[in-house]
């Protein structure tokens, strides 16, 4: 081989050496499998088809990584995380509610948000970009373990159509009570051998921290958390609300129950006249009945009051928050991380797209830019409302509203008996 032969041979493997230093640099981007995370959700439709297509630029932009996405029902969700963690089963990556996160993050499950790997330097400039309460139920001791995805409060959803055959025609600034539901129901509500076929309303069953405590609120009620221990107070207010379900149920007025399908669902196809839901029902609505969509036939008002309401209390807010599995391999922590980075800078994309209200100052501080019906129904009830209570026994705190109202609103257990049970079931939670 002559001299010029070999500078070329050693040129080609001074090249081919420094693109395989240049690949083993780049770890798995060039060798090697890349890192697989998986990320478990809640169903909604038009999220998840958001957050596939923003997975598929975060992959284009880290080659390393790779996102496998499982989208559960909420219900799902909420049964299956506690459980999964106990079986050393859970997902790297995970969205869920705040008051159903803190028993998770008591019992040391989920990972302290890595700033570094979020790019911020620190708890507190990481809150400043953020409305107040934001990170409520996901801070321990100073410490932050969630990104909140959204921040919803339900609102009441109107079918006016269904309303003016009600002999109501709802102009704008009116508001509707419990009472009005009640009567617009038993005009609308059909049955077939007791089992009813069509409904007016009906209530988000089981979320009765969500919904449910503020009509015992605003009928003088309350529930104390103080000394370790969740407490009633304001009996009276406790019974009224808890007669009115008992009044809605089957053994009532049989205008509604915990066993039928949730109102909202079937709100979409004109199937109930009102339901309680978030911003993200528009684009469900849109999605799945695009004529009721654009008719005008809907409307937006603001979380029902009693008539004799003693003060004004809106349904709970609540967050949703991207969280990493406290057990995860270093590696797959580090990757959630990036792509919970990726999804923070999104929040356009997830107000436009499926109506969710990432809570970051700089969107909040603009929502006037954006023409989205009825945004300001919801603003102003989410500026009024109070977060859910999210704690240790915020969970069992549920089940157990959930267990009496069933009885109350199934069994006609009676109501004074019905408060005695509930306040021995919440002397055993400890919060």
């Amino acid at each position: 081989m002559g001299k010029k032969g070999k500078a070329a041979l050693i040129v080609t493997l001074s090249l081919a050496l420094l693109i395989l230093i240049a690949m083993v640099a780049k770890g798995d981007e060039g060798l090697g499998e890349p890192i697989v995370i998986e990320y478990w959700t809640h169903e909604d439709e038009a999220r998840n088809e958001l957050e596939r297509r923003l997975i598929e630029s975060f992959e284009r932009e880290n080659p390393a990584i790779k996102v496998d996405m499982r989208v559960l029902s909420s219900g799902e969700m909420i049964a299956f995380m506690p459980r999964v963690f106990a079986a050393h089963r859970a997902p790297d990556l995970f969205s869920l509610q705040s008051e159903n996160l803190s028993p998770l993050i008591a019992n040391g499950y989920v990972a302290e948000v890595d700033l570094d790997k979020i790019g911020r330097d620190s708890y507190q400039a990481l809150r400043e970009e953020y409305i107040e309460d934001a990170f409520s139920g996901v801070e321990n001791d100073g410490r932050i373990y969630g990104i909140p995805m959204e921040v919803t409060s339900w609102c009441l959803y109107v079918n006016k159509r269904i309303l003016r055959e009600s002999g109501i025609d709802l102009e704008e600034g009116r508001e509707l009570s419990w009472e009005d539901l009640r009567d617009i129901s038993l005009s609308f509500s059909r049955r077939e051998d007791g089992v009813l076929t069509r409904r007016g309303f009906d209530f988000r069953y089981p979320h009765y921290l969500t919904f449910f405590l503020p009509m015992v609120e605003q009928k003088g009620g309350s529930l104390s958390f103080e000394g370790g221990r969740a407490a009633l107070k304001g009996r009276d207010g406790w019974r009224e609300a808890l007669l009115f379900m008992q009044d809605w149920g089957p053994q009532g007025d049989n205008l509604g129950s915990p066993t039928y399908i949730n109102s909202r669902t079937i709100f979409n196809q004109e199937e109930s006249a009102m339901a309680l839901s978030g911003l993200y029902q528009e684009e469900r609505i849109r999605r799945q009945n695009s004529e009721f969509y654009s008719s005008g036939e809907w409307m937006v008002l603001p979380f029902p009051q009693f008539r004799d309401s003693s003060e004004r209390s809106t349904c709970r807010s609540y967050s949703v928050h991207w969280c990493v599995n406290s057990s995860s391999e270093k590696e797959k922590r580090d990757a959630s991380w990036r792509l919970i980075s990726f999804f923070m800078e999104c929040s356009e994309d997830y107000l436009l797209g499926p109506g969710l209200l990432m809570p970051r100052s700089e969107l909040m501080d603009r929502l006037d830019e954006f023409t989205i019906p009825y945004l300001d129904v919801f603003i102003e009830d989410l500026e009024r409302s109070e977060r859910v209570y999210s704690s240790l026994g915020s969970t069992e705190i549920n089940d157990a509203l959930n267990r009496i109202i069933s009885l109350v609103m199934l069994s006609k257990l009676d109501v004074d008996r019905a408060i005695i049970e509930l306040e021995a079931a919440l002397d055993e939670i400890d919060i």
